[in-house]
């Protein structure tokens, strides 16, 4: 049986955004119906908060979407690594080519591009990235060690 924990990292205590639940909640579910596979979704609403060292010790991988936080990334990843976990990361966003009129441009480009490098990083450490096209998987490629 593979233990899947899941992250959806946009979530809030207000609100589920739809890439969430597109793209981690709907398609988890869906998972854990399948024979061979136990998965658990994380719960922001629940009382007890899993901790990353119990994650790593009980899964056998986390799926989670893409965060820009370094420091999340690496307080998740240190455990899971430690346990010779896999972590698997979606990303359905180009942010190489955020063009000057979209909102979120000022952010991925502040600081000489931290968010961007931070994402590339993350994305050159993890085990599978999944995402949403083949053009974007070739920018993936051509941008990381992937």
């Amino acid at each position: 049986m593979v233990k899947v924990f899941s992250l959806p990292s946009h979530q809030t205590r207000e609100r589920t955004s739809a890439v969430d639940f597109a793209r981690i909640i709907q398609p988890m579910q869906a998972l854990n119906k399948v024979k061979g596979f136990h998965v658990d979704i994380y719960d922001i609403h629940a009382k007890k908060q899993p901790n990353w060292i119990q994650i790593a010790k009980d899964y056998d991988l986390v799926f989670l979407n893409y965060t820009v936080l370094d420091w999340a990334f690496a307080a998740m990843g240190a455990p899971l690594r430690g346990y010779n976990r896999k972590i698997v990361y979606d990303i359905d966003d180009c942010v190489w080519h955020v063009r000057p009129d979209n909102p979120t441009y000022e952010q991925f480009h502040a600081n000489n591009g931290a968010f961007i490098h931070n994402i590339r990083c993350m994305l050159d450490e993890v085990d599978h990235v999944t995402t949403t096209t083949r053009f974007l998987r070739n920018i993936i490629a051509d941008k990381t060690l992937k």
